[in-house]
């Protein structure tokens, strides 16, 4: 029986991926935003700034008014699996949204 094949979701994006992430065609929505792109390294490979895809996602959790922590942590970082739940997390966006 083949394997299927594996696909991985890049963590660290380019300011066209980004923008693409994002959901626009042009990487000028980018200037607009808090988060700005990093640098692995100074020189080489590594050194093209790229946008953190946890990040951005963080961004945008904070817009839509979701409390969210790293895994395994709660807002006040005492250790609670509530916010792997993404669907604990939908159910609490979809709360606050008026309508």
């Amino acid at each position: 029986m083949p394997r299927a094949p594996v696909t991985i979701s890049p963590r660290l994006l380019t300011a066209e991926q980004a923008a693409a992430y994002l959901g626009y065609a042009t990487t000028g929505v980018l200037a607009n935003i808090p988060v700005k792109p990093r640098r692995l390294t100074e020189r080489g490979p590594g050194s093209q700034p790229k946008y953190d895809r946890v990040e951005l996602d963080a961004w945008l959790n904070r817009l839509a008014g979701l409390s969210v922590a790293p895994p395994g942590q709660d807002a006040a970082g005492a250790g609670s699996q509530a916010n792997d739940d993404a669907e604990a997390l939908y159910d609490q966006w979809k709360a606050g949204r008026p309508g």
